[in-house]
């Protein structure tokens, strides 16, 4: 099996949606890399963690070309567990590209301390300019008005934080970190209409045929009766994602400019909208990859170390700062866990060879 269709079953058996075939297809994948082992799969391996993680990393280095094959620890066959679901399961899972030249050895990341990840928080900014902070001891807030003028709020994550905000309709909204979106405290007239500024946002909107729910961001339009979807805006990325989980939406793209005629397109299920610069692309994907964040994973499909460090960096609020040699251009694939301290996250991306982090308060070093 190709690295990505491993990841895939994988993904697929943590978020228990895999079928009987695709846990035999990782469990045959699995007595291929580990010949002679009895494997059974398991619920529980937590009495087993540092054997069962140390077996499986030796078989990814050596996939990865960093380490001539040496004999993995003896599982007990009783705890033995599909070698990709257990390394997922205990400390995440990172599928490399081979480098090209790696280095020998890996060595620990050099940090002189931690960071934690994020956590719950955001803030609710009413029209008369209160703020309001909402902190982990709620994981969401309810937003309603008795009032019968209509007002607009605007609520927003930090760098480091994450929120889910139910509207006005009864729609909800997961804010990923350093996001922000406009809505009226009432809805009106004949459609529901937020702006979503900046960020990334999850929605899974109540049905209401006749009130359209509409999300602009400038440069695109998306219209919905009732589905779930996600989208992407941050502009350090340099393109604008929304992708369709279940339902239909329309797109309507605005190029910039304003002499270009306006796109529309419509969304099925498990496709992807890109909008790069005056281009509008749709694509098939496995549109539960764009919601990993919510569901508490980073989740990497060949993406560049810079790509992934925007990712890591809005979530433990950190600097990045590239040495001359750093392989920016660095392809990664892999799942790991958001819930981990960044040292797990950069331990793993370094386990390549071919790149190395030092962390120093909030900044990040990143080099060959």
């Amino acid at each position: 099996m190709q690295e990505e269709e491993i990841q895939d079953l994988v993904y697929k058996y943590l978020n228990d949606t895999a079928t009987l075939q695709e846990k035999e297809q990782l469990l045959n994948w699995y007595r291929a890399a580990t010949p002679g082992e009895d494997v059974e799969w398991l619920a529980s391996v937590k009495n087993e963690e540092q054997l069962l993680k140390a077996s499986m990393l030796k078989y990814i280095k050596n996939q990865a070309g960093i380490e001539p094959a040496a004999p993995a620890p003896k599982l007990w066959p009783r705890l033995a567990i599909a070698a990709a679901a257990v390394a997922a399961i205990v400390f995440g899972l990172f599928f490399f590209k081979a480098p090209t030249n790696p280095k020998p050895g890996l060595g620990a990341t050099n940090y002189t301390n931690d960071i934690a990840p994020g956590k719950n928080t955001a803030t609710l900014t009413l029209a008369n300019g209160k703020v309001i902070h909402l902190d982990t001891n709620r994981t969401s807030v309810v937003v309603t008005d008795s009032v019968s003028t209509t007002t607009m709020l605007t609520a927003a994550t930090p760098l480091g934080g994450m929120y889910q905000i139910t509207l006005p309709d009864g729609s909800r909204v997961w804010l990923n970190a350093d996001s922000k979106i406009s809505f009226p405290s009432q809805f009106t007239g004949e459609e529901r209409k937020i702006l979503m500024l900046y960020g990334e946002a999850y929605f899974e909107v109540k049905k209401d045929k006749k009130h359209p729910f509409i999300v602009s961001t400038g440069m695109q339009n998306v219209e919905v009766l009732g589905t779930h979807f996600n989208i992407s805006a941050y502009k350090e990325d340099q393109v604008m994602k929304t992708t369709l989980l279940e339902g239909a939406v329309k797109i309507s793209f605005f190029p910039p400019g304003g002499n270009v005629t306006t796109k529309e397109r419509l969304l099925k299920p498990n496709q992807q909208a890109e909008i790069r610069g005056d281009q509008l692309t749709i694509k098939d994907v496995n549109a539960t990859d764009a919601i990993a964040w919510k569901n508490g994973d980073f989740v990497f499909k060949g993406e560049t170390i810079e790509n992934i460090m925007f990712k890591v960096a809005r979530w433990y609020n950190i600097e990045v700062i590239y040495a001359p040699d750093a392989p920016k251009d660095l392809y990664l694939e892999g799942v790991v866990s958001r819930s981990k301290n960044i040292s797990a996250v950069l331990d793993l991306m370094q386990t390549t060879g071919s790149i190395h982090f030092k962390v120093e308060g909030r900044q990040v070093y990143v080099s060959r």
